[in-house]
């Protein structure tokens, strides 16, 4: 089977490739024993992923070094698929529902995979128990009830930072040319930083370019400033006895209110409910203010921006959410303890070399090599010392299948420090001490799609209901108060059956 090729949305030829691959068994290998070759049986382990937007070889998996040195050291052979990033969901529910199942899987939550394979995900205690020592040690209690039900063990996560899963990111060289000392406290503050921003030239080009906060469409990577007020796009809370999502509570009404004061005194971008993507903007030296998962601090920014500007100074530090007037309980953006997951399939027959292979990814040998490629290549190690060469980790020999799919952990400083350096290293501990500090509980991170929601997603956060409400709201075409109407509206056309679902749920999966 070739892989890593670009995959259009309904490749057949694909697709009954795919099919051929999926779940095999094993293959055959041969060691010399005495004068006669022994047959050695080396399990085939295949996989689902998506591509992350990176251009792929039409080579077969084991041709690949990267995957060669893992199968290697797994004595396993790999078969890996991957799939369009935009499509990934999509064309994973095709394939599943055509009966082409892999080995693995890999996901964001127990949730995603309840939706698109109805529930095959295997249960894993008993293998962890009996193959996975080093997974059990390196994973955070967190990260493993965020992959289980009523203590069922139903994937393999990857563990994210804790507390709030989102950060701000401001620009420190443009704090201090403002001379804004402190951090914000409350909205007030924080308006009086933007306004700064937006009137005393910090990038020093002379023009009025600059953006103090940056967005996207359909409200995302805003989630701080709902944050402020203890509220998240897609979590929920319980108010009189109900479930109700976050975007119909009361106080997203203030939410909403902060941010057309934003757009109103163009503090907010003016292109938010077209942005596609906000790196252009950051790197083009004109956002000040942006959201952002705090593990990608280093190599996804800082580096980045220091790049795009050089000699300019130009310096991200990560911010405390402020907190909203009158408003005393938690902030930040919903807990998320797992970055991704790797949901073994009911039907594999591998489970056991899987674990194995994940278990030597958990060891400090496994993440030098996901982190920093194949030793004697990208990396040599002297005593505790690591030495990376990150000029050799760039093509497909090393580094661009890693960021794929391969299993990284922050548990190995050593390893860590020699990717990114000292002062990447350090700005990354920073950024992840933000985000300890703060985040909302978020009970609901292994909620399935309900049914109402199924039937009716336009009552979902990025449904047309809200969105097009808030959007009216923003730019002035409807009052404040019509937040109001539109809750009505909303319960009327299936929230209050998604509502009593989420309370049912609830009731019977989190509340003691």
């Amino acid at each position: 089977m070739r892989k890593f090729k670009t995959i259009s949305l309904l490749s057949t030829a694909l697709i009954m490739a795919a099919l051929s691959a999926c779940s095999t068994g094993t293959e055959k290998d041969t060691k010399q024993t005495g004068n006669a070759p022994a047959p050695v049986t080396k399990p085939t382990i295949t996989m689902f992923s998506s591509d992350n937007n990176s251009p792929l070889p039409a080579e077969k998996t084991m041709n690949i070094p990267t995957f060669k040195y893992l199968a290697d050291k797994t004595n396993t052979i790999l078969d890996w698929t991957f799939l369009p990033h935009a499509q990934y969901k999509d064309q994973l529910r095709i394939r599943v529902a055509s009966g082409q199942i892999p080995d693995i899987i890999l996901l964001n939550t127990i949730a995603e995979m309840d939706s698109i394979t109805g529930g095959q995900a295997m249960e894993l205690n008993d293998l962890l128990d009996k193959f996975g020592p080093n997974l059990k040690k390196v994973i955070p209690a967190a990260a493993w009830a965020g992959v289980s039900k009523k203590g069922k063990i139903l994937g393999i996560p990857m563990p994210s930072s804790l507390g709030s899963s989102k950060i701000l990111y401001a620009r420190k060289d443009w704090m201090d040319k403002v001379g804004i000392k402190e951090n914000p406290k409350n909205e007030l503050e924080l308006l009086d930083m933007l306004r700064a921003f937006r009137d005393k030239d910090p990038n020093g080009n002379g023009k009025k370019d600059e953006i103090p906060f940056i967005m996207r469409e359909k409200l995302s990577w805003g989630d701080n400033i709902f944050g402020m007020y203890g509220l998240s796009p897609n979590n929920f809370h319980e108010v009189n006895g109900e479930i109700i999502p976050d975007f119909i509570h009361p106080d997203m009404k203030k939410a909403l209110s902060f941010m057309k004061t934003m757009l109103d005194e163009k503090l907010l971008d003016n292109e938010m409910f077209v942005n596609k993507q906000t790196p252009p903007k950051v790197m083009g030296n004109i956002a000040g203010l942006f959201v952002h998962v705090p593990g990608e601090a280093w190599t996804s920014w800082q580096a980045k921006l220091e790049a795009a500007n050089p000699g300019q100074g130009a310096k991200l530090v990560a911010i405390p959410t402020p907190r909203a007037t009158g408003y005393t309980g938690k902030v930040g953006v919903s807990e998320s303890p797992v970055g991704r997951v790797y949901f073994i399939m009911n039907s594999s027959k591998n489970a056991e070399a899987i674990i194995k292979m994940f278990d030597w990814l958990a060891s400090e040998e496994g993440q030098a090599f996901a982190n920093l490629g194949i030793p004697g290549v990208t990396y040599t190690k002297e005593g505790n010392e690591y030495k990376y060469d990150k000029q050799k980790d760039t093509d497909d020999k090393t580094l661009l299948w890693r960021l794929s799919t391969m299993y990284y952990l922050e548990s190995f400083a050593p390893i860590n420090q020699a990717k990114l350096g000292k002062e990447g290293y350090d700005f990354l501990q920073a950024t992840l001490a933000t985000a300890a500090k703060e985040g909302l509980p978020n009970p609901f991170s292994i909620i399935p799609q309900l049914p109402a929601l199924q039937q009716n997603p336009d009552i979902d956060y990025n449904g047309n209901l809200f969105q097009e409400a808030a959007a009216k709201i923003l730019l002035g075409s409807a009052p404040l108060e019509s937040f109001d109407t539109f809750v009505a509206t909303w319960r009327k056309q299936g929230g209050d059956q998604y509502i009593k679902e989420l309370t049912e749920w609830y009731n019977q999966n989190v509340k003691k």
